[in-house]
């Protein structure tokens, strides 16, 4: 086939056939194509639609067909021993809906792409990866046949074609941990982080599920439009926004009553303390203003808050005047007036309630689920970033690591120290996994029955147990999906 808007990017598709039957959804390797086609929409992974006739296609017979979208596609083969489970991504790919069930493989355009297609004596062929592996590719009927492993298209465009690795209770169960350890982010948002470049394995459908925690934590609301829609950040620490949430009834396991949260408007990065009283917010923004100034080498220039009596204290008032730091107070009552601080609210109490629920553990531990959810949202893209970057890249500088984060409530097992406990005592405590500190190789437990917190490395997790519910809580999820 052939371009007819473009002759110097002209592509061309020689149709082959024996006469006999072919089944559906096949992929054939065609040296006498110089583009990748199928016509097939649900198979990418992402399309880009191209406007009406803006590029026809001429094919064999010198007829002309239209393409209606292009971009890239995924397939899932084994390698030749059938062994490896392999990805080949296929960049390009034009969608012809004239093309039927078949899909057509240029050569040329593999070629390309840095996979080598081969035709040996003995038959088939064989397409060889830069770094060695092989893919073979069945002859039958001949034609030169691509069999993808059971799930075949790893696209997401269509709902019932969007297969997984595994498409078992083994993937959902693994999809609805990850969804677990993520503080309940969303399905689709879970299956976009695991396609990124990180540490979490990827999944490539993430059935839909009803998760308690998040029916119980979480409800749709309409956004707020800002009062300030053109006053943003320009730059990291340029504006941060303030907002204290409580008291909240009950007291937490530390005995706080208040969430203080401070929020940059550029990242969008958050950082949390707990309070035990209003007037505590002083000395946990000047706690925030030494982190950000020394450790990120930045001046908070500007304060946005809702204006509540912590934050028009004199001595609140005297450091902004004497630091230079301009503060700008919404309207009273209005809390949807700063709608970074209501977004923020609303995502991280939100977020708090669903743990807390799903795991039935008891309302004290909200302050220990807050402040979870604060550390894993800023580990997570956001859409008010449009950079694709995490919270966390924009304010370190480098990438999150995720294979440290577990399922908040869980049953953790933490090595009683020598020192503390005879010959023939336990060796360990059952404790409940309530956070992370400031490394990736220590975590924050709580022993209800001793009622001390525990901050160890030597932990042995039972993820798909609550403490305070012994059900399979990661397997009751995942049989949901």
């Amino acid at each position: 086939m052939a371009s007819t808007d473009q002759p110097k990017n002209s592509s061309f598709t020689a149709y082959g056939s024996t006469g006999a039957p072919t089944s559906q959804h096949q992929w054939l390797l065609d040296s006498g194509c110089s583009t990748h086609v199928t016509g097939l929409q649900d198979c990418f992974t992402t399309y880009e639609r191209i406007p009406d006739r803006k590029h026809r296609i001429r094919v064999a017979n010198n007829a002309e067909i239209n393409a209606l979208g292009r971009d890239n596609v995924t397939l899932l083969v084994c390698d030749d021993g059938k062994q490896c489970k392999m990805e080949l991504l296929l960049k390009d790919m034009f969608h012809v809906p004239a093309c039927g069930e078949n899909s057509l493989l240029s050569v040329s355009q593999l070629r390309r792409s840095g996979i080598f297609v081969e035709f040996p004596p003995s038959g088939g062929a064989t397409m060889r990866y830069s770094n060695g592996s092989l893919v073979g590719v069945a002859a039958a009927n001949g034609l030169y046949v691509l069999r993808p492993m059971r799930g075949e298209v790893l696209g997401h465009l269509g709902v019932n074609k969007a297969f997984a690795l595994d498409t078992g209770e083994g993937a959902a169960k693994e999809a609805a941990r990850w969804h677990f350890r993520l503080a309940h982010l969303g399905a689709e948002a879970v299956r976009r982080l695991s396609l990124e470049d990180n540490d979490i394995p990827s999944i490539w459908k993430v059935p839909r599920c009803v998760c308690m925690g998040c029916v119980y934590g979480k409800i749709a609301r309409k956004p707020f439009p800002s009062v300030l829609p053109s006053s943003k950040a320009t730059q990291p620490r340029e504006i941060v926004h303030s907002d204290r949430a409580g008291p909240i009834d009950p007291k937490s396991l530390g005995g706080a009553l208040h969430l203080l949260m401070l929020t940059d408007d550029f990242t969008r990065y958050k950082v949390g303390y707990l309070l035990k009283r209003k007037s505590e917010a002083f000395a946990r923004f000047k706690e925030y203003k030494a982190l950000v100034e020394k450790q990120q080498g930045k001046i908070i220039r500007k304060l946005r808050t809702d204006g509540g009596g912590e934050y028009t204290s004199k001595e609140f008032c005297h450091l902004l005047q004497q630091e230079g730091i301009e503060i700008q107070r919404t309207t009273s009552y209005t809390p949807q007036s700063n709608g970074v601080s209501e977004r923020a609210n609303h995502i991280i109490i939100g977020t708090t309630r669903a743990l807390l629920h799903a795991v039935s553990a008891p309302k004290q531990y909200w302050a220990e689920a807050a402040l979870t959810a604060i550390s894993v949202s800023n580990r997570l893209p956001t859409r008010a970033i449009q950079t694709g970057f995490t919270l966390y890249e924009l304010w370190h500088g480098r990438k999150p690591i995720h294979k440290h984060l577990r399922v908040w409530g869980c049953v953790a097992y933490a090595q009683v120290p020598k020192e503390t406990r005879k010959k023939i005592d336990k060796a360990a405590w059952k404790c409940i996994f309530i956070g992370y500190t400031d490394t990736t190789t220590e975590y924050r437990l709580y022993d209800p029955i001793g009622k001390r917190f525990v901050i160890s490395h030597d932990i042995i997790f039972e993820e798909s147990t609550s403490y305070y519910n012994t059900s399979d809580t990661v397997g009751q999820e995942s049989r949901r999906y």
